[in-house]
């Protein structure tokens, strides 16, 4: 459960809860983290616990548990999940998604250009076991950079809006926040100073176009980007979750940075243009960038497991 807690999640608000009973984890998300003007419909919630599970599947593999999970209905509301865990074996892959876990970041900045190998999104193809979701692969300059484009619009469009901004510069923390929730300046590539007044700048300014264009040039940069697709419910994003996190590490086990981009499906009615775009016919849920980023990438920090369990 150390390497559970390790996935991303939205604003790096960890989200989740834990119950532990037997041979049973209880998964619940903590209601002070909805976030009801960044996440209104809360799908990033889900998505960045589906992330979690994964990571608790692997890890419990790599201790040779196999975890069935159920997603009820249940009667909590705040109760997402359950797994239990069963004796299992544990694959080379699995090996290598746990040894990743530990580095994964959620990296920031400027793409190297280069072309990716045709046999690698083969190898990622063969990660997706989900039978109702769809993972549809962005090469195409032109297609990157409209993607690109709706990204900058919905970021603006969200950064117009006075509550919007007051929600977002609560999780904007400086460089020297012993906060253990939110995004230090660091990994967002954010200078010293500017990290300081960061969250000032955000709760009262509208600096949304800036945040946009540099957001903009990034994703233009990327040789890659993944769409990941499937129906619109809780079930579903947990499993989008899961299956972007098992992608997300197995690139990461390769060496290649992964990068988040989740606002052109997000805002406004824009996920019909990446719908179009990734030629799916599912609603897009998850979007992030591939490719191999320059400089260190530094992890965000975490609360510490005992801090998650609930009696």
């Amino acid at each position: 459960m150390e390497y559970a807690i390790r996935a991303p999640s939205t604003h790096n608000s960890q989200p989740w809860l834990f119950k532990i009973e037997g041979d049973k984890v209880h998964i619940f998300f903590d209601k002070k983290y909805v976030l009801p003007f960044v996440d209104k419909e809360n799908r990033d919630l889900h998505i960045s616990i589906g992330c979690m599970l994964e990571n608790l599947r692997i890890a419990a593999l790599n201790s040779n548990f196999y975890t069935h999970f159920s997603y009820g209905p249940f009667n909590n509301e705040t109760k997402l999940a359950e797994a239990a865990l069963n004796p299992g074996n544990v694959s080379d892959l699995e090996k290598d998604l746990f040894n990743a876990i530990p580095g994964r970041v959620n990296a920031r900045g400027l793409f190297i250009q280069e072309d990716i190998p045709p046999d690698l999104i083969n190898k990622i193809n063969a990660l997706c076991l989900a039978p109702d979701l769809t993972v549809s692969y962005i090469t195409d300059k032109n297609n990157i950079k409209a993607i690109a484009r709706l990204t900058r619009e919905a970021i603006k469009e969200a950064y117009n809006q006075k509550e919007f901004r007051k929600e977002m510069s609560h999780w904007m923390n400086s460089n020297l926040s012993l906060k253990k929730e939110g995004l230090p300046g660091y990994a967002l590539k954010m200078p010293f100073f500017v990290s300081l007044i960061i969250p000032i700048l955000i709760r009262y300014f509208n600096i949304g176009f800036l945040i946009a264009n540099k957001s903009a040039q990034a994703l233009s940069s990327a040789p890659l980007i993944i769409v990941i697709s499937g129906p619109d419910d809780k079930n579903s994003r947990l499993k989008v979750g899961m299956l972007a996190e098992r992608i997300m590490l197995y690139l990461q086990s390769l060496k290649y940075q992964t990068s988040i981009y989740v606002g052109a499906v997000e805002i406004g009615g824009r996920y019909a243009s990446i719908q179009k775009i990734a030629q799916t016919e599912h609603r897009p849920q998850f979007v992030f960038a591939v490719g191999h980023i320059p400089g260190k990438h530094r992890l965000t920090p975490r609360h510490k497991l005992a801090e998650k369990i609930i009696p």
